[in-house]
C-alpha cells in the first residue's frame, strides 16, 4: 500500500519527503511532548 500511495503522488507531480523519526522510549518524554503539543496520544500513555 505505501508504495501504490508514493506512486500516485509521483503521477501527480506531488513532491514527497519520506519522514524518519525516534520513538519515544521514556514516559517523561512523553509527558513533556504531550503537554509542548497539547495532545493527550503519543506513542507512550500513562496514568499522570
Amino acid at each position: 500500500m505505501y508504495k501504490q500511495v508514493v506512486e500516485l503522488l509521483e503521477e501527480a507531480a506531488i513532491s514527497y519527503k519520506q519522514y524518519t523519526y525516534e520513538p519515544i522510549l521514556d514516559y517523561e518524554t512523553d509527558r513533556k511532548i504531550r503537554e509542548r503539543f497539547k495532545c493527550p496520544i503519543t506513542g507512550v500513555k500513562i496514568n499522570d
